[in-house]
């Protein structure tokens, strides 16, 4: 995107400003998680096809009600931006599947599959670290509201979770003051060179 930032666009119509603008966020919007791996070219060039979104509704919408045309134009993209994210990359990967041009997609790793997932919820998180340890999460719905809930997933592969059970070379011990009236919950992270194994279970959102 650096040509893409050059002064000189701030000079462009208000239309192509617009039309970037909408692309790019709807581009951020739709790759949330899962642009780690993009390379300069991929961003921009992303970013330009959802602007043909807000190019054609400009192209539809008067051109001297801008005040109306650029919100109109703006929110169209980007909640085609989702749309795309929730379901065109789904029909996009089934589709390469049935033509059986492919069975992989375009995530760059397991992992960041498995946190991109959006049609499961998070039920139970246990990880294994290197030095042997388990740490259990055994309910993450009973953190969902709190600072950080249920858990957080990072692309690299850290954690954060809310501990409530252990186990080690003595038994399994239960955190009885990982949720505290007095002091809030308590939040543990895990950098990734510290875990060994992730154990996740997950359902489907229509049964929560």
């Amino acid at each position: 995107m650096d040509g893409l930032l050059d002064t000189k666009w701030l000079l462009a119509t208000w239309q192509l400003q617009v039309a970037l603008g909408s692309g790019y966020t709807a581009y951020m919007v739709a790759y949330t998680g899962v642009r780690a791996h993009h390379q300069a070219i991929d961003t921009t060039f992303r970013a330009l096809a959802f602007g043909l979104v807000a190019t054609a509704i400009l192209l539809v919408l008067p051109a001297n009600r801008p005040l109306i045309a650029i919100p109109v134009a703006f929110v169209s993209t980007v909640f085609v931006g989702v749309l795309w994210r929730r379901i065109g990359m789904r029909f996009w990967n089934w589709l390469l599947r049935w033509s059986e041009l492919t069975w992989g997609d375009d995530t760059p790793s397991a992992w960041t599959r498995m946190i991109s997932d959006q049609d499961h919820f998070v039920t139970q998180i246990i990880v294994q670290t290197k030095d042997g340890r388990r740490l259990r999460c055994m309910d993450t719905r009973l953190f969902a509201g709190l600072p950080l809930g249920p858990a957080v997933l990072g692309t690299n592969g850290d954690i954060v979770l809310y501990v409530t059970h252990t186990l080690d070379g003595s038994g399994e011990r239960e955190m009885k003051h990982t949720l505290d009236d007095h002091h809030g919950a308590m939040a543990t992270y895990l950098p990734a060179g510290e875990i060994r194994q992730v154990m996740i279970r997950r359902k489907p959102r229509k049964t929560r």
